[in-house]
């Protein structure tokens, strides 16, 4: 009823216009609490970090601060790029939470299989138009999909989606290509950290 009341309901959006939510205090909105911090404000330094999930593992002195680290795999000085020069990542669907909604008739009517995403450029170098099934592959193993050819995407890296169930890959699975590094001080995984190729699949439509 606030939003409505300031003019912030459907025919806002329909006009594309700015809406806001007026039923949110803009202290509640603009003002970062810490609450459990000693000063009850961001606090860089940590005198004593704690592990996500701890199994006995030393805390490195540098968890104290914030601090860069590169991509396990994804990095431009990998020497392993002069064998596989794409860098894969992974997004999530428009149609999908994670796996849910995988196999929903409607959904699979408006989206019907997972895409590979790459830039025009690569897709060219590699005789691959718009709608060939291809096959992206390295060490690991492979997986054959349909591609999008987009100039959405950078130039030197694929995107494969993340959410597909085996069944409805052509072959393989995107999680292949993936490696089990796993950070052990956050458990971040790194499922959208690889290198790989990609070429036409001749065995596709």
């Amino acid at each position: 009823p606030a939003n409505l009341a300031h003019d912030a309901g459907y025919d806002a959006f329909k006009d594309n216009r700015l809406v806001r939510n007026y039923t949110i205090n803009d202290d509640e909105v603009f003002i970062d609490k810490f609450a459990l911090t000693k000063t009850q404000r961001l606090e860089y330094y940590l005198e004593r970090p704690f592990v996500r999930n701890n199994f006995g593992q030393e805390v490195a002195e540098y968890e104290r601060y914030p601090y860069y680290t590169r991509a396990n795999e994804s990095y431009w000085e990998n020497p392993l790029r002069e064998k596989y020069p794409l860098f894969g990542l992974g997004q999530h669907e428009r149609y999908h939470v994670h796996s849910q909604l995988a196999t929903t008739p409607v959904m699979r009517e408006i989206e019907p299989e997972p895409l590979l995403r790459m830039n025009a450029r690569d897709a060219a170098e590699r005789g691959i138009a718009q709608g060939d099934y291809v096959r992206a592959f390295n060490d690991r193993g492979s997986v054959v999909l349909k591609a999008k050819v987009t100039e959405g995407i950078k130039q030197g890296v694929v995107s494969i989606p993340h959410g597909w169930n085996a069944s409805q890959y052509v072959e393989g699975h995107a999680q292949n290509l993936t490696n089990r590094y796993m950070n052990d001080f956050c458990s971040n995984s790194c499922f959208y950290d690889f290198l790989c190729e990609v070429e036409k699949w001749e065995g596709g439509e």
